[in-house]
């Protein structure tokens, strides 16, 4: 009965095992942690807009296409964010600080960015807007950390 009893649970192990690694296999699902610094003061909201590979053409300026977050927690010029349970993709972010909490990225009289901005990759750009493919990292695995710096 002993030995009877030891096949079944090592038989119950390896079923659940195989099993549960097929499920993370299957589901492909992983989680971007966010880290953004630099920020130049506490007031106001960070407001991150996370464009998969399929919404390539409307990165930066149509955020109506992307993942959202807003968050308020700014605490020393540095901020943690998390997206869960996203499919393995190929993905891009924006990231601006609404200092004013207006909803909206103020810009200049020149059109150039007055609030604090950052992109994936923390590209360098020279009066131009960035191109989804020099910002953008593959998302392959259960956790991708990026870290993305504010500019002024």
């Amino acid at each position: 009965m002993k030995v009877f009893l030891a096949l079944f649970l090592a038989f119950a192990g390896l079923f659940f095992v195989s099993s549960s690694a097929q499920d993370s296999n299957d589901n492909k699902l992983g989680q971007i942690v966010l880290f953004i610094d630099s920020i130049k003061s506490n007031q106001g909201n960070i407001r991150i807009h996370l464009y998969n590979y399929d919404k390539r053409k409307y990165f930066p300026t149509k955020t109506e296409h992307c993942y959202k977050l807003k968050v308020g927690n700014i605490e020393n010029g540095k901020c943690l964010v998390k997206f869960d349970d996203l499919p393995f993709d190929t993905y891009c972010l924006s990231v601006h600080h609404d200092e004013n909490a207006n909803q909206s990225m103020d810009l200049t009289f020149f059109g150039l960015p007055d609030e604090g901005w950052g992109i994936s990759n923390n590209v360098k750009l020279w009066y131009r807007i960035p191109k989804f493919d020099e910002c953008s990292f593959k998302l392959d695995k259960r956790i991708k950390i990026i870290n993305v710096e504010m500019r002024y």
